[in-house]
This record gives C-alpha cells, structure tokens and sequence, in this order.
C-alpha cells in the first residue's frame, strides 16, 4: 500500500504547482504593463521636427524646482526655474534671463518629462499652456551635450540673449491753451469806470456852486 502513495501525492501536487504559476502570472503581468504604458505616447521624433512645432527654444540651467501632486489626475506637476542663456526660437516670448518651466511625472498616461536636475544645463523645446512654458517627454528639451548644440546650431545658427522687452512709449495729450489777456485789456474796465466817476463828481460840484 506504501507504494502507491507517490501516485497518488502526485496529482494534488501537480495541481498545486499549476495554480501557482497562475498566481505568479498574474502578479508580475500587470506590473510589466504599466512600466511600459508611459513608452507607447511618446512620439519619436527628429529634433528638427521637434523644434519647428515648439513656441519657444532656449538654453538655460535650471536653478530650483517645486513639486505639487496634479489636482484632478494621478501624477505631480514640477515647476523649475530657469536661467536663461541663449534664445533660438521666440525671442519676443522669451523676454527675460528667468524663465518657468512646467513638467509633468508620474501620471502613467502621458509622455512624462520628469524632474529636470537642479544645476544642468538643458536645451529648453517648450509649448505655451496660457502663458506658461510646458516641456514633455517627447517634446525635444535634452542635456544640452556637445552633439545637441552642434545640432541645434545648425538649425537656428543666430542664438540671442534674452532682451527684455521694451516698455510702452508714453503717450501724451495736447491741451488747447488760452492765451493770457494783456494788462491793459485787464485794466480798461477799471479806468473806464473811474473817469466815468471823475466826470459825475466834476458835474456835481458845478450843480452844487449855481
């Protein structure tokens, strides 16, 4: 009778062994999937290409950054600031050697660009979202590196400071004025008036004597 028992320990085991493949399965299958979620919507896209559909395209080194959790949606919304070096596209937007970027981490349904590293230099490819400058992960902002400088030099060969940008010219109202009246036209009232009283005394008097 002992020697049947490795027949039948067998089959529960082997069951066994199936329904834990299975549990392994399903825990490691979502996990790969959400990794590679964030890779599908990014385009791949040629810098020249990526510049052209851009607002603005500067170098600059981020200085700061700040943190906040996205309001409506899993995810952060990173905000750094930026010295700005040189402008290769949108100088008129570009008015200032401070600039805000906005990015975006964490949200699983969108081309993340992440933190950028306080301290490095980054050539900056943005869009406007109501004045705000928005980088993305597919967007083209990179480490400026030698190959990337030489790249975007090509493109746009004639890089400016920022210039901030010039404060509206006053304007200024013409007033009619009134030409001040002379002091004899001010004074003719006056006199009229005393030789008029001059000649009424003088008549009076000789009204008087007869």
């Amino acid at each position: 009778m002992l020697s049947h028992l490795p027949t039948v320990l067998a089959r529960p085991l082997g069951a066994l062994a199936v329904l834990l493949a299975l549990a392994a399965s399903l825990v490691v299958l979502p996990a790969t999937a959400a990794s590679a979620a964030p890779k599908d919507t990014c385009a791949d896209l040629p810098l020249g290409t990526q510049v052209r559909q851009a607002t603005a395209v500067f170098s600059g080194t981020v200085t700061s950054l700040e943190v906040q959790p996205l309001p409506v949606r899993r995810g952060n919304k990173i905000t750094h600031e930026v010295e700005v070096d040189l402008v290769y596209k949108g100088e008129s937007r570009v008015d200032s050697t401070q600039a805000t970027v906005v990015t975006e981490g964490g949200t699983r349904t969108g081309c993340d660009l992440g933190r950028l590293a306080v301290g490095e230099t980054f050539l900056f490819v943005v869009t406007t979202d109501g004045g705000t400058f928005v980088a993305t992960g597919d967007g083209g902002t990179t480490p400026l590196t030698a190959a990337v400088d030489e790249k975007i030099s090509e493109i746009y060969p004639n890089p400016r400071p920022p210039v901030a940008a010039e404060p509206e010219a006053a304007t200024f109202t013409t007033l009619e004025v009134t030409q001040p009246r002379s002091l004899a036209r001010i004074a003719a009232p006056g006199a009229a008036m005393a030789l008029v009283g001059l000649l009424g005394l003088g008549l009076l008097r000789r009204f008087v004597r007869h």
